[in-house]
């Protein structure tokens, strides 16, 4: 019988549990941007929340082989984002084959200059998304605070009190993060990834507030998003070697 890894679900017992997880994840949004959003959808979002913000986009490219050359797919959209001095909104957008929609939202904003007093923050965060499952501060005086999403779904992601940064990497893998290495669930109230509630994590440092940042991120949809581009890529693997033997001469050589 295989051994799970170790999770800290233990530290749920430690916080005051708030609400239950029946919140519907499409009545949330981050700075404007909602999850299942299109591109161009997060574009207008962006400059609805904040006229002017610079858009930019991340394009990427997926490598495959014949085993012979290297081929490159056809480019697609993996991130739109927002800038603006002291402010940032990244909104990851699912890779091929899967619809182009956001999967993940993450935004940093700097207020150094113009702190808001925590329970001020504090309140309009409740007063938009309602009252947080867990709320706790850690030892540099940062809050934290979750919300689970989904009627029925359970929380699978670690509740940790790191840093939330801008999401850069298509190479992190949501499915080391919610299974161990046997593929069964890190928290065994899920019996697959679908079972897993979409995250929202807001972080407050210090009090008045100086940096908070906020992640939301589809769990469910980022493992399927995972499996069905490895998937995708496996294909055009397979696909490039079977063009490349019907490619072939049948001639022998000449020893």
């Amino acid at each position: 019988m295989s051994k799970r890894a170790p999770f800290p679900f233990a530290l749920l017992a430690s916080f005051v549990l708030l609400s239950p997880l029946t919140a519907a994840a499409d009545e949330f949004d981050v700075a404007g941007i909602a999850l299942g959003m299109s591109v161009e959808d997060v574009r207008e979002a962006i400059l609805d929340y904040n006229k002017d913000m610079k858009i930019r986009t991340e394009v990427l490219q997926m490598t495959y082989s014949d085993g012979v050359k290297k081929y490159r797919t056809e480019p697609f959209v993996r991130q739109v984002i927002g800038q603006m001095p002291a402010h940032d909104i990244v909104a990851t957008i699912a890779t091929p084959p899967e619809k182009p929609e956001v999967g993940a939202i993450f935004r940093v904003h700097h207020m150094k200059n113009e702190p808001v007093a925590r329970g001020i923050y504090l309140d309009a965060l409740i007063e938009k998304y309602g009252e947080p499952a867990i709320n706790f501060i850690n030892n540099a005086d940062f809050m934290f605070l979750y919300w689970f999403l989904g009627e029925g779904k359970v929380n699978c992601m670690p509740v940790v009190n790191q840093k939330i940064s801008l999401d850069t990497s298509l190479n992190s893998s949501m499915l080391k993060i919610i299974q161990n290495p046997d593929g069964t669930m890190k928290n065994p109230e899920a019996k697959s990834p679908e079972d897993c509630a979409v995250v929202l994590k807001y972080q407050l440092n210090n009090d008045p507030v100086v940096r908070a940042a906020a992640e939301m991120v589809d769990v469910a949809a980022a493992a399927r998003n995972e499996v069905s581009l490895r998937a995708w890529v496996d294909e055009l693997n397979r696909k490039a070697r079977e063009d490349l033997v019907k490619q072939s001469g049948a001639a022998k050589p000449k020893i």
